[in-house]
Formats: C-alpha cells, structure tokens, sequence
C-alpha cells in the first residue's frame, strides 16, 4: 500500500503528489488520489467516481479522465499552464522521488538470512549508482494479502521511522520498495556478525571491558533516539533494548541497534501500574 507522504514534507507552500491507495491482490481494484499541500494543509482533490466497472477520475468535477494516465496528462496540462483546479488552487510543482524510493532493478537478493517479524530478510546487493561499487544490504520481504494488513502498517511505520536517523550505532536504512501488488521491501545494512544475543552466546569468554563497549554503543544510540523523540519498542510488553534487537559488525566490533516495527514518536511513555517491567537487560 503506498500511502500520501505530502503530510511529512518540509518547506514550499504547495506541493502535489499521485499516490496509488491500496490493494491487495485480487481483493480490491487499485484506486488513485491526488494529494495537494497547500499553506501546510493537506487535501485529497481528486474526486473518484465509480459507474459499475467503469471507473472515472475528474480533478475540477466536470472533466472526467478513465484511466490514470489520462489524469497525469490533466495535472501536467494545469502545472503547465497555470491554470487553476476550481476556483483557487494551482498546481505549482510535483513532489519529487525520494532518495529513499527504490526501484527493484538496483537489487540483487542473494540468500535467506533469517525470517522477522514482517516475513523472510535476505542478504543481497544494492546498487545506488553504477559509478560507485554495490553496498550490502538486509532485505526484509513480506508478502501483501488481506491477512497481513497490520504487519504492513506497520512495515510502514518502521520504513518511516529508519529513514529519519542517521547514526553510527543504528542501523543505516537506505529505501523501501514496492513490487507491484504483491509484495513490499524495506532495505537496510547488511551487519556481518548477527544479532547480539547469538554472539554472546557463542562467546561467552569475552570480558567484562569489552561487554562495557557493547553497551556503549547501545547507549549512544538511545541518546540519539531520545534526542530525535523516537522512543524504542515502547509497546513492546517488556519495553527493554534486548539483545536480540541489536546487531554485532564483527570486524569493527560495533554494535548497532535494530528492529523499529514496534517504535514510537513521542517525549514520553507512562508504564501502567499494573504492566511487569524488565529487571535484567
């Protein structure tokens, strides 16, 4: 499902945007909304209309357009021109793509890695620009069905959240991808050494010194969260940074922190008086 992002951009006084309003395979048909910010106040005015299978697509009320190609050609006609959408709105300037949005094309999905929350993560490649070498990234894939909408509301909220901070203890988020109708990614850094748990587990004879940085490095990112108001995994019911959502690199002995689906924006979170809270970490 791909959803207006005009809400969330900064700066000039109008901004448009089409966006495709959900669907999920074979359930129901993809529809399309044009969202206008105007003075910091967000409108969908495109009027959709629908006549059995015949579906009809009309900016001002009075010209109908059958397809979404011909509504493109309706907004650039008015971008172009100047020309006003009833009585006092300009279409001034598109919103660009996004650095974040990413096409299928740059990546190469390699292996399986492990399965999360949202469905399989894969190790595989992204190629940002052809210039530059590749980069290796964690792709977590989920399948969209009617089933699942929650976990992909929440994969979306996850790709909003990541792609707002920017930190050598979090791990780097670089886009979100949409196949079509039937699947999503969000792409992410390939950490090699895994979750943090496991590499405790495995060495269990590294001292206290360098468990000491570990948790430095968790800390720093705390910071850095609290700093941006993103509070951590707080409806989490132990609402603790785990181990388990933190990543190891290996090589640079950098720990890094992970997993952002149940994170909030927010000054504060109240714990109820009746909900157990974590004594070990």
């Amino acid at each position: 499902m791909v959803r207006p992002v005009v809400e969330i951009l900064p700066g000039s006084r109008c901004y448009c945007l089409i966006a495709i309003v959900s669907t999920f395979p074979n359930l129901t048909p993809i529809e399309a909304c044009v969202t206008v910010k105007w003075d910091d106040i967000s409108n969908h005015t495109v009027h959709f209309r629908a006549s059995e299978e015949r579906r009809l697509f009309t900016l001002d009320g009075v010209f109908r357009n059958t397809n979404i190609i011909d509504l493109v050609r309706k907004i650039r006609f008015h971008m172009e021109s100047g020309t006003s959408i009833g009585k006092d709105v300009k279409i001034l300037r598109p919103i660009p793509k996004q650095k974040w949005e990413l096409t299928k094309n740059k990546l190469t999905l390699k292996q399986q890695i492990g399965k999360g929350e949202f469905g399989e993560v894969y190790s595989g490649k992204l190629c940002e620009d052809p210039q530059k070498p590749t980069i290796d990234v964690a792709i977590k894939v989920i399948k969209l069905s009617e089933h699942n909408k929650e976990k992909v509301e929440q994969m979306h909220k996850e790709a909003r959240l990541m792609r707002q901070y920017k930190h050598r203890n979090i791990v780097a988020f670089f886009g979100v991808v949409y196949s079509g109708n039937d699947s999503a990614m969000i792409v992410m850094e390939l950490i090699h050494g895994g979750a943090l748990n496991s590499y405790l587990k495995k060495n269990q004879e590294l001292s206290n010194e360098v468990k000491s940085t570990y948790a430095s490095d968790v800390a720093y990112a705390l910071l850095y969260l609290h700093n941006k108001k993103c509070l951590h995994r707080p409806q989490y019911k132990f609402r603790d940074v785990a181990c388990r959502n933190c990543l190891i690199d290996v090589q640079k002995q950098l720990v890094k922190l992970s997993d952002f689906g149940l994170s909030k924006q927010g000054d504060v979170y109240e714990v109820q008086k009746d909900e157990k809270t974590p004594v070990r970490w």
